[in-house]
C-alpha cells in the first residue's frame, strides 16, 4: 500500500513566486551560459574591477573576469551539489531512521540518542566544525553539511515509521514472515516519500545557503572556482569600490534560496492533504 503524490490544491502565490525567483536565476545562467561571448575563466587585465556595463553586465572582478560567467557557470554546481547533499540526506535518513524504528529497543534508543546529541547543535556551526576538521573544499563541505543536517532526516523518517509499523498491513507483512529490510523497502519508504520528499525540497534552499556560507567563510569550494560563496568573499575585500563583486553573487544566492524555500512550502501544500482540507 502506498500514497500517491498527487497536487491537493491548484498554484499558490508562493509557488508563483518561487517560479518567478527560479525563472529569473536559470534565465540569467542561460545567457551567461549559452550567449556570453565569455570564457569564465578568461582573463583580461585591461578590464580589471570593469563596473556593469553593456559588455559585462554584471561587471569583472580582481582578474578582468566576466563575473555573468562566472556566476553562470557557477550555479550548475552550486545547484546540483546542493540537491545532491538533500538527495543523501533523504536517502540517509529513510535508511537509518527506518531502520531504528524497525530495530531492538536498545539500537534504536542509541540511535536517537546519538541524533539528538547532534541536534542540539546548530546545523551550520556543526557543518562549519566538520569541515574545519575535514580540509578546505567542495566535497569535503558538502560532507560535512550531509553530516549536520542527515540527523533531522533520521527522525523524520523514524517518527513516520513508528506510525506506519503499527497498520495492518504491516503487520499482515510482519506475520507472513517478511524481513526487516523488506518490510522497510516495500512498506515503509513507498509511504513516507511524500513528508520526505517535502522535508527535502523545502531543504534545498537551506542546503544552498550553507554551501555558500563554508565556501564564503573559506571552508568550502576553493579559487578559481566560481561557486557562489566563494565569488563572494573574494568580492568583499573589494566591496568598499567594487560592490558589483559581491552583491551579484550574493544576489545569486539570496534568489536562489529564496526562490527553493517558497517552492517548498508550495509542495508542503500541495502534497500535505491536512492542509488541503483547510478553508
Amino acid at each position: 500500500m502506498t500514497h500517491s503524490l498527487t497536487l491537493a490544491r491548484p498554484l499558490s502565490a508562493s509557488t508563483m513566486i518561487a517560479a518567478a525567483c527560479l525563472l529569473l536565476v536559470t534565465l540569467a545562467c542561460l545567457f551567461g551560459l549559452v550567449w556570453s561571448p565569455f570564457a569564465p575563466d578568461a582573463i583580461d587585465l585591461s578590464q580589471r574591477l570593469s563596473p556593469p556595463t553593456a559588455r559585462h553586465w554584471f561587471g569583472t572582478d580582481e582578474l578582468g573576469r566576466d563575473l555573468l560567467a562566472r556566476i553562470a557557470h557557477g550555479a550548475p554546481l552550486t545547484v546540483a551539489a546542493s540537491v545532491a547533499t538533500v538527495s543523501a540526506c533523504a536517502g540517509l535518513g529513510v535508511f537509518i531512521g527506518g531502520a531504528s524504528a524497525l530495530a531492538p529497543r536498545w539500537v534504536d534508543a542509541s540511535l536517537m540518542r546519538a541524533c539528538d546529541i547532534m541536534l542540539s547543535i546548530p546545523a551550520l556551526v556543526l557543518a562549519m566544525a566538520l569541515a574545519a576538521a575535514l580540509g578546505p573544499g567542495l566535497v569535503n563541505a558538502l560532507v560535512a553539511v550531509i553530516a549536520a543536517r542527515a540527523p533531522a532526516y533520521v527522525r523524520l523518517a523514524r517518527n513516520q515509521t513508528l506510525a506506519l509499523r503499527r497498520e495492518a498491513f504491516v503487520e499482515a507483512s510482519v506475520s507472513n514472515g517478511a524481513s526487516g529490510l523488506y518490510v522497510l523497502r516495500h512498506h515503509i519508504a513507498p509511504n513516507i516519500l511524500p513528508v520526505m520528499l517535502i522535508q527535502a525540497v523545502s531543504d534545498i534552499g537551506g542546503v544552498i545557503l550553507a554551501t555558500a556560507a563554508l565556501g564564503f567563510v573559506g571552508l568550502g569550494a576553493q579559487p578559481p572556482s566560481p561557486e557562489w560563496g566563494a565569488l563572494a568573499a573574494s568580492g568583499r575585500l573589494f566591496f568598499l569600490d567594487c560592490w558589483w563583486y559581491a552583491v551579484f553573487p550574493g544576489f545569486a544566492v539570496v534568489l536562489t534560496t529564496l526562490g527553493f524555500n517558497l517552492l517548498g512550502d508550495a509542495v508542503r501544500d500541495g502534497l500535505d492533504p491536512r492542509r488541503a482540507a483547510r478553508p
